[in-house]
């Protein structure tokens, strides 16, 4: 008879500890997956402020300033005194790095290159005369839309065909510049983008196996992207696609998207002010799997919990239940 009796109450305890816990870990279940799912969009945009900024420094602030700069010089100087000119041109590409920083004249076509030696070394010997490499630069379309725009402008993506950048993907960023308050022509620096991705290895992260930091320039060709093969493909994918409507309409946002794998995707993107896109995608199983790791993590932890309770409610009642079998055998013996 006590064991029954001790049987029957340990069943109805176990039941009220089982759905006292199913509900608390259904609510901490729901809990934990909006934190997480919280935590990882916060982490997503996050990554994509600060690559925005690195980005924007690099050619919306520092080379507008520099080209800036050598546009205040060259309204003093005279179109004729080449090694001055050559002096201030590398003078920034020294001191900055850039590949190639150039001056075009727009009504004699004349012009000047000076390029990053590779070391931050003054350079003491100058060439006096203009450069020539067989092309009329005033027809390349980042002469014509500082020209055009009147102001800082910054290309497409391209892979250069001169200069120190030739064969590997750049930017060129452009302004014109005046002398005696007229158009005079155009300054220009070539930016490598092919280095931009090592700026993002540092958001690399494990709980995070899909990310990608992707930029896109005005037309929506892929400038930089993990996988090289994407970089100018000349082939509009459907993220270059949906990316760049989605930025025309907003300047920044969140867009989802399910992709013709299959997969859902979740990107956060910015516009620049030049134009250009950098968007941070990942896939959305990233986001599942981690609510689903910690759905099952305290599942286990509810299940452990859940036998030692019973375990030590049998000893308990057991226990307390002891001196009733001493009770019954004493009536038995009475009666």
């Amino acid at each position: 008879m006590l064991k029954t009796l001790v049987g029957k109450i340990t069943v109805i305890v176990l039941v009220v500890f089982t759905l006292a816990i199913a509900t608390s870990s259904f609510l901490s279940y729901k809990g934990s997956s909006n934190t997480t799912v919280e935590l990882y969009e916060t982490l997503q945009q996050s990554i994509l402020d600060a690559s925005y900024t690195t980005i924007n420094i690099t050619i919306g602030i520092e080379a507008k300033q520099h080209l800036e700069y050598i546009a205040n010089s060259l309204a003093k100087m005279d179109e004729d005194d080449v090694l001055a000119q050559r002096r201030i041109l590398n003078r920034i590409a020294e001191a900055i790095g850039y590949p190639d920083t150039f001056i075009v004249y727009e009504d004699t076509g004349h012009y000047l290159i000076e390029s990053f030696s590779g070391k931050h070394e003054a350079k003491r010997d100058f060439n006096s005369k203009w450069d020539d490499i067989g092309l009329d630069l005033r027809t390349r379309p980042w002469y014509q839309a500082a020209k055009k725009n009147n102001g800082f402008s910054v290309s497409d993506g391209y892979t250069s065909q001169v200069g120190s950048l030739a064969g590997q993907p750049a930017l060129t960023a452009s302004i014109p510049f005046y002398q005696n308050g007229k158009f005079a022509g155009v300054i220009g620096v070539d930016v490598p983008v092919g280095s931009f991705q090592e700026r993002f290895k540092q958001f690399e992260l494990e709980i995070f196996p899909s990310l990608r930091v992707v930029i896109l320039d005005a037309s929506g060709e892929t400038v930089s992207h993990k996988d090289p093969k994407l970089i100018l493909d000349g082939n509009q994918n459907e993220f270059e696609r949906i990316i760049s409507e989605q930025s025309r309409v907003k300047e920044e946002g969140k867009v989802e998207y399910r992709a013709t794998s299959g997969k859902r995707s979740q990107t956060y993107y910015h516009r620049f002010p030049f134009g250009w896109t950098i968007a941070v995608a990942a896939d959305v199983n990233d986001y599942t799997d981690a609510v689903n790791e910690t759905a099952i993590s305290s599942l286990i932890t509810g299940v452990i919990l859940l036998s030692l309770g019973v375990l030590i409610l049998g000893f308990v009642i057991k226990t307390f239940l002891k001196p009733l079998s001493t009770i019954q055998l004493g009536l038995n013996s009475f009666f």
